[in-house]
């Protein structure tokens, strides 16, 4: 059974490799990245101080939102509207498509995940299948990878796996495959093996995006445990957050993980989302007064941190 923090575990996760892959790497993610630089000032957003957008000026608004930092509130209050008005889907889909990696994509992308409309979908599906041009399919394949999973997206990330070149848009295929039925055995042998294989990948996001679904498949922890021992040594701290996010979705447990969390718990050179998240393993074990000790003086420097100013 899926607990309340393997699923706030699992959403980290994802929000963090999904953000570091489009190209925001450095930490995890709000609702929308705001970055720490103030907002121009002569910038209106049309939604705010009560501004009411025609229907007709759909592109317009899409254009005015300063989507490297946008008006969170304003931009939020237009959400719901995409499953009203297909040209705000059409001209927010456009903007999607031209913003190269980096905050203002992911804001837009955000954006369309807020409200999963089947004319967003069935955009993405598109560019996933688009043979001929690699930049189209990392867009639908992430797309898809942050909307909510259905038959469809399943079998396209299916494929993706399957035929997918571009190590990319393979990780964004690892993130959208999420089958919501039980898995047929001879896909498990398939896969599992597929799975492992890929976290020793060169490229962190598949490393990351391959310990997760190894997590949900390899359920004989044939090479589960292993994999995620090693990669909570991993250089990249996405890779070292979703093998701690495998534990959760795995409920991995043993001696050997426990005293490796508590090791990462206590580290003061780890980085305080991977410290954060091994926290939230740990309360699935037994601990000896020694362990507990451990635990809370990794949890009072944790909280030192929080509370410290930023630099």
């Amino acid at each position: 059974m899926t607990t309340s923090r393997q699923t706030s575990v699992s959403k980290l996760v994802i929000v963090f490799v999904l953000g570091a892959v489009l190209g925001l790497a450095g930490g995890i993610l709000g609702p929308f990245h705001q970055p720490v630089a103030a907002r121009d000032a002569g910038a209106v957003d049309p939604m705010s101080a009560g501004h009411a957008v025609a229907k007709t000026d759909w592109g317009d608004w899409v254009r005015s939102v300063s989507w490297e930092q946008p008006d969170t509130g304003a931009v939020a209050a237009v959400a719901p509207l995409l499953a009203q008005e297909p040209a705000l889907v059409d001209a927010v889909l456009a903007r999607y498509r031209a913003e190269p990696a980096g905050p203002a994509k992911w804001n837009v992308l955000h954006f369309l995940s807020h409200t999963p409309v089947e004319r967003v979908i069935a955009q993405a599906v598109d560019w996933a299948v688009d043979s001929a041009d690699v930049t189209a399919r990392r867009d639908g394949l992430a797309l898809l990878s942050a909307l909510p999973p259905g038959p469809k997206s399943e079998q396209v990330a299916r494929q993706a796996l399957d035929r997918e070149t571009d190590p990319q848009a393979l990780s964004y295929a690892l993130m959208a495959f999420r089958p919501q039925a039980p898995f047929d055995p001879a896909q498990v042998r398939i896969r599992v093996r597929q799975f492992h294989q890929w976290t020793h990948h060169p490229l962190a996001a598949v490393r990351a995006g391959a310990i997760q679904r190894l997590a949900e498949w390899d359920l004989a922890e044939q090479y589960l445990l292993a994999d995620v021992m090693r990669l909570l040594d991993d250089a990249d701290t996405q890779v070292r957050v979703a093998a701690l996010g495998a534990t959760s979705l795995a409920a991995l447990k043993g001696d050997a993980l426990k005293s490796r969390l508590l090791s990462i718990l206590g580290n003061p050179d780890e980085e305080h989302e991977v410290r954060s998240a091994a926290e939230m393993q740990l309360y699935r074990f037994a601990l000896s007064p020694a362990e507990y000790q451990a635990y809370l003086a990794g949890i009072d420097q944790l909280s030192q941190m929080a509370g410290s100013p930023v630099q």
